[in-house]
């Protein structure tokens, strides 16, 4: 498998992870239209139910996509890429652990770490778009690359993505 199938594949997997978003997002911001509150009510008994494992998943594809981009296709991550992967790498053995042990309070653990990613993720995407920014990406792998899918998505935008995915799984853990 070439790194630009894989590439193209991360790509779609943020896109299809774009819409899961907005489209939770409009039904969570509609949950009290008659319409739609029973819906709402099956889709959380199920993101209840699966949240971890959810957060698992999210992150093990988090944590592959990083390390195939910069061990295999030869991508080289720049120092914002490093300290997101800091609190991402983690985060796939407290959650394997977290379902292994049957564990309710492991969101106190995956939650302040994929907050300060998120916020890592949040600016290092600012930094990205915004190349007037006082400090930009000094990034000469893979963080400037972009892949083109019908659209463009940066590779930052996966990584924030997969982060607010795991975010959401976080909240959704009993």
């Amino acid at each position: 498998m070439t790194p630009q199938v894989v590439i193209r594949f991360l790509a779609l997997l943020t896109l299809f992870s774009n819409i899961l978003l907005m489209a939770l997002a409009i039904l969570f911001a509609l949950r009290n239209l008659k319409i739609l509150s029973g819906y709402w009510d099956k889709i959380e008994k199920l993101l209840n139910k699966l949240a971890l494992k959810l957060a698992f998943l999210v992150s093990l594809a988090a944590t592959s996509g990083s390390l195939f981009l910069s061990e295999i296709a030869h991508f080289e991550p720049c120092k914002f890429c490093w300290f997101q992967r800091i609190f991402m790498y983690p985060l796939v053995f407290i959650l394997g652990v977290a379902i292994y042990k049957k564990l309710k309070d492991a969101w106190l653990y995956v939650l302040p770490l994929s907050i300060i990613g998120g916020f890592i993720a949040i600016y290092h995407y600012f930094l990205q778009v915004n190349p007037e920014a006082l400090a930009p990406c000094s990034a000469t792998g893979y963080a400037l690359k972009e892949v083109r899918v019908t659209v463009r998505v940066r590779v930052r935008r996966i990584s924030l993505v997969k982060i607010l995915l795991r975010h959401n799984s976080v909240f959704n853990f009993n």
